[in-house]
């Protein structure tokens, strides 16, 4: 099975119920952060200057389950307008 039918079948059976223990909240855990970010990136698109905020943030911690700094560059400079050379 491909690994993304894997994940979605954990996903699907954490999210039910039908899976409980440690490793079953660290998984609802993680699909929380991972609506959050998706709500938050939405937003970010849409210009809003907060949300655009809490994303480079996130991604300079390496919070959310995000990676850290190379993307967040990108991510500011494409919702800012800005280039690397312009800071």
């Amino acid at each position: 099975l491909p690994a993304v039918q894997v994940r979605n079948t954990i996903k699907g059976m954490v999210t039910s119920g039908a899976i409980s223990g440690d490793k079953a909240e660290a998984w609802k855990k993680r699909i929380e952060e991972e609506e959050e970010v998706a709500e938050t990136r939405r937003r970010a698109e849409a210009g809003e200057a907060r949300a655009t905020r809490d994303l480079g943030f996130w991604y300079r911690r390496g919070e959310k389950c995000l990676a850290v700094a190379r993307k967040m560059r990108t991510i500011l400079s494409t919702y800012t307008g800005c280039s690397q050379a312009d800071s």
